[in-house]
């Protein structure tokens, strides 16, 4: 309502519809997970099984596979937009592509809510859910004066503030350390910029426009998946031998 009320039902519509898209993303893949995860968890805990390093294979999986989708996107924004919805919303572009960092900051704390549910700390959860209401929607509300694309700015800004507010309770819930943590944040790093690295080159070879050719983008996609799975199996990170668990019996199937 503040966005509307300050910068016009059109700005709005323009960023509902890219926050739709992230939402939609957000909700189909990353929530579906979450919530396979938690039922993982809970039975765990009932096993007497310790919960750190469940957590911390799960973070390294959802960061591994959310942080290049996101960042794929929020780089491939303007042919996105242009093929799905057309020419008149290609101005919403960047405003999703801001909307993807926030993704990015919100899989770092993947899980922070269920964490706080299993620790029966629910009461602790619900003030630091308080406190960030109230510091986004304050700077959200200010950043409503300038743009759409500030609006979008304001939720990274607030996606930075869950992030301070929570990995501390993240590392202590878990029973994990610091360097845990960015192991895990280092080595999906490193996997989501190899594997977004072709999609840059594509788009800013084409200036970043919306009209950069499908060929070029389909053929990058498809090389920075190519490069990703290698930068798992180098980094021996943990989604690749899930990936590799999951394929054997259709590799198997096909073989036999």
């Amino acid at each position: 309502m503040a966005l509307g009320r300050l910068l016009g039902l059109a700005a709005l519509g323009l960023y509902s519809r890219s926050g739709n898209i992230f939402s939609m993303l957000w909700d189909s893949v990353f929530l579906v997970i979450c919530r396979i995860m938690f039922v993982d968890f809970a039975a765990g805990i009932r096993a007497g099984l310790p919960i750190g390093p469940r957590y911390q294979n799960a973070l390294a999986l959802f960061t591994a596979l959310m942080w290049p989708t996101f960042l794929g996107l929020g780089v491939l924004s303007g042919p996105f937009v242009l093929l799905i919805y057309g020419a008149k919303w290609v101005s919403i572009a960047m405003c999703l592509s801001i909307l993807c960092v926030v993704g990015v900051f919100n899989t770092a704390i993947a899980m922070a809510w269920d964490l706080f549910i299993i620790a029966d700390e629910t009461g602790r959860q619900a003030r630091f859910e308080f406190v960030r209401s109230i510091v986004g929607f304050v700077v959200f509300s200010a950043a409503c004066f300038i743009s759409i694309e500030a609006a979008a700015l304001a939720k990274v800004i607030d996606a930075i503030f869950a992030c301070v507010l929570y990995m501390p309770h993240i590392r202590r819930i878990t029973d994990s350390q610091y360097r845990d943590m960015f192991a895990i944040y280092l080595r999906s790093g490193i996997a989501t910029s190899v594997a977004i690295a072709p999609a840059i080159i594509v788009m800013a070879w084409h200036g970043w426009a919306a009209t950069t050719p499908l060929v070029p983008i389909v053929l990058a996609v498809g090389i920075g998946i190519a490069l990703w799975g290698i930068a798992l199996r180098l980094l021996k990170h943990p989604l690749f031998f899930e990936i590799k668990s999951a394929l054997k019996p259709v590799l198997a199937r096909v073989t036999g």
